[in-house]
């Protein structure tokens, strides 16, 4: 009986102490110095009835939570000594509306106040402006002016947008030049073929009337731009087609009429006229011995004119029959003038590019 009344007394007493975790939470929730000796105090007697085991290692470290617990109160507590008297106390609704109410009539009789010396002011100022002289503004003030507006037009440049574009467009203007000198280059034999005095002149103002409205275009997208682009566009369609079909023409012509058989053929018929045109001219000329001799005439002027004729005739056949071989326009010409017409495109869209990007990377920030 004696063990078994022990043991319930211990396991009494073990159930009258806290838990840890209760004895942590009454730690946090401590506010006061006043709190804290209380569960110091409490602590502490408990510590005296249990000496050893793991209650008194527990109860040892909740009672250095609540040293440290009464250092953060007792320092906390110092501040707000410290910094009380810096504390004002708010004023309350009523009396802020009732200051602003204040406030505002007072605001409305300075505005009206303002209002009567401006107008007085107005009068003396334009009095004095008009009998003061305007000022002189110098050359060094222009330029400083220019150069000051100039600076802060560039300081509000976008500079994500001038990296991001500027890129771009440089190539693309590369592109466009390039291009476009290739189409000046392909369209000048064009201007040449229509008897144009200035062939080269006249092929880069074609172009660059072309390239000249896409690139407006390609700034301003008005219809106007386009409308002009439009009509450019079909002037170039026309003009190539035209000038291809003329030009492929005249260099069919110029190749047949340089084929060897031919020119061998010329060179026989020029000898042949030579030698007819010198015995003429002795037989008609008086101081020849030959002057119209029947002997001479039969003998050399007759098979002269003879060989002339058909020399003449053999170089009207072959020279038609290499005229009606000769292909005018083909295959050949039909893609000269679709690579011109795609190049003048070409040429056109990518000024339209190059600018719009121009535009784009030299925009202003507001």
């Amino acid at each position: 009986m004696s063990v078994l009344s022990a043991y319930r007394s211990v396991r009494l007493c073990s159930d009258l102490i806290p838990s840890e975790s209760d004895l942590i939470r009454r730690i946090d929730a401590a506010g006061t110095d006043e709190q804290i000796s209380k569960l110091l105090s409490e602590v502490n007697h408990l510590m005296k009835s249990h000496h050893d085991g793991d209650i008194w290692q527990m109860l040892r470290r909740c009672r250095q939570k609540i040293y440290d617990r009464r250092r953060k109160i007792r320092n906390h507590t110092k501040e707000n000594a410290m910094t009380g008297h810096n504390i004002v106390e708010l004023p309350s609704i009523r009396e802020l509306q009732h200051s602003q109410t204040i406030l505002l009539n007072e605001v409305t009789e300075l505005k009206a106040l303002l209002a009567e010396l401006s107008k007085a002011q107005t009068c003396d100022t334009k009095e004095k402006l008009i009998a003061r002289p305007a000022p002189q503004k110098t050359e060094s003030d222009k330029a400083q002016g220019f150069i000051s507006s100039f600076i802060s037009q560039l300081e509000r440049l976008d500079g994500s947008a001038f990296a991001r574009y500027f890129p771009v467009a440089a190539m693309l203007t590369i592109a466009a030049g390039a291009v476009s000198w290739f189409v000046a280059d392909q369209v000048t034999p064009l201007y040449q073929a229509f008897n144009f005095e200035q062939p080269e002149l006249a092929a880069w103002g074609a172009v660059g009337m072309a390239v000249g409205f896409s690139g407006i275009y390609g700034a301003l997208s008005s219809r106007r731009a386009a409308m002009m682009c439009l009509l450019m566009a079909l002037y170039e369609v026309l003009f190539i087609a035209a000038g291809t079909s003329t030009h492929e023409k005249a260099e069919a012509v110029s190749s047949a009429l340089s084929q060897p058989e031919l020119l061998f053929t010329a060179e026989s018929l020029a000898k042949a006229k030579d030698d007819y045109e010198k015995k003429k001219s002795r037989f008609e000329d008086p101081r020849d011995e030959v002057f119209q001799n029947a002997w001479f005439e039969k003998k050399f002027l007759t098979p002269a004119w003879d060989n002339y004729s058909t020399a003449l005739n053999n170089y009207k056949n072959q020279k038609s029959s290499e005229l009606s071989e000769a292909e005018t326009f083909g295959v050949q010409g039909f893609l000269k003038l679709l690579y011109r017409l795609a190049a003048v495109v070409l040429a056109m869209i990518l000024t339209g590019l190059a600018v719009n990007r121009i535009n784009r990377a030299f925009a202003f920030s507001r």
